[in-house]
Parts: structure tokens; C-alpha cells; sequence
């Protein structure tokens, strides 16, 4: 489930190749939705597997539900959480990508998760999980 601002599904639309955005929209995998009430979105939260987000308050709440979190900004307000091992920053900007080297990896909740973003969106549209 993915939440998204009426702007950032605009953006979407505008800044990625139609290929490409459609298959995030049609993608079994991923589910666009608009956007939803606090209540809702912590019943998400605490129903997934795991949470992608660059909102410091969602990121805070991935790890009261011990939920694995990918940070999607340069830097977080929550260090902690990245200390323990609880969420990864996966810096997307141009700048960090190529810099990245993409084979760092977190234990969390016995699974492997990538720390690099663009492999996170691979697996979610390629191999049907994370």
C-alpha cells in the first residue's frame, strides 16, 4: 500500500517514463492509494512487512511496531532507530546514488533487507517481495 499525496501521484506521473510508471500502477505488488487518516495509516503500519517512508513520525512508528524501515532522505532526525539496526537511510538523490554501494545490507526481523533504494524497488517489482 502506498499512500500518496494527490501532488506526488502528479509527480509521479510527470517525472517517471510512462513504461516504467506503468508498471508500479499495474504491479501486483503495489497498490496506489490516496491519502488516508492517521487511524489508517498506523492500521497499515502495524499490518506490513515492511515500511518504505521519508516521514519522520512514520519512521518513528516502523519501529514501535518493529517493523523494518527504509529511510528515504539524505539524513533523519531519529538516529537511534538507524543505530540499533531498526531502519537503513537510502539516500535517493543523484549525488549519493552512484556513491551507494549497494551491498550493504541490515538484519531485521530475520530477513535481509537492501539498503540501497532502487535495488528495494527491483525486488518489490521483479521478484514480488521484499
Amino acid at each position: 500500500m502506498l499512500p500518496l499525496h494527490p501532488r506526488t501521484s502528479k509527480l509521479l506521473k510527470t517525472n517517471l517514463q510512462e513504461e516504467t510508471y506503468q508498471e508500479i500502477v499495474n504491479h501486483e505488488n503495489i497498490k496506489l492509494i490516496p491519502p488516508v487518516s492517521f487511524l489508517a495509516m498506523i492500521a497499515l503500519e502495524k499490518q506490513s512487512t515492511m515500511i518504505i517512508t521519508d516521514s519522520g513520525g512514520v519512521q518513528k512508528e516502523a519501529y514501535f511496531f518493529q517493523k523494518p524501515c527504509i529511510i528515504m532522505r539524505p539524513e533523519t532526525e531519529w538516529k537511534e532507530i538507524v543505530a540499533v539496526g531498526a531502519a537503513v537511510i537510502a539516500d535517493a538523490s543523484k549525488e549519493k546514488k552512484s556513491s551507494e554501494p549497494g551491498k550493504l545490507f541490515m538484519k531485521t526481523h530475520q530477513q535481509t533487507i537492501p539498503r540501497f533504494s532502487v535495488m528495494v524497488m527491483r525486488r518489490v517489482l521483479f521478484a514480488g517481495r521484499c
